[in-house]
């Protein structure tokens, strides 16, 4: 199995901490750093998404994404738009309540998982969740996206 890590350039301790975690699971684990000028070219034109990002997403079964909780989670968004259609479950790691992710996250991942990694693994495997408030409580909600067959 194949986990891609998408993370944001200050959130590189907690993505190997994702990657540590998936690794004793089985999972290879490729991690792609997202820097400051990469995600503003993203935002302004989803082509720009670097080959090795969509070299990483290449065969993956899940793309994890790791939001910073500001104007840089739109690219990431965009990023799982791709690995979305690709066929990966996305999953975001975050602190944020559902409903103040940022739009373009929210359209394409299909979990939340806080940023403790608890249940990342119930999470990488199927399991729903969707934190609606600072308890991290979860919520069943339906996604507003069509998934195919």
């Amino acid at each position: 199995m194949k986990a891609c890590i998408i993370y944001l350039t200050s959130l590189k301790v907690e993505a190997d901490a994702v990657a540590a975690k998936l690794a004793t699971e089985g999972y290879t684990c490729c991690l792609e750093e997202v820097e400051a000028a990469v995600a503003d070219a993203i935002l302004n034109d989803v082509t720009a998404i670097p080959p090795r990002i969509l070299d990483c997403l290449k065969d993956a079964d899940c793309c994890i994404l790791l939001l910073g909780q500001d104007e840089t989670d739109e690219a990431m968004g965009a990023i799982g738009g791709v690995a979305s259609d690709g066929g990966c479950r996305v999953v975001a790691v975050s602190d944020q309540v559902a409903d103040d992710l940022a739009k373009n996250v929210d359209v394409f991942v299909d979990a939340v998982v806080s940023c403790d990694l608890d249940d990342i693994m119930d999470i990488v495997k199927g399991k729903d969740r969707w934190p609606s408030d600072a308890e991290g409580k979860a919520v069943k909600r339906e996604i507003r996206r069509v998934k195919c067959p």
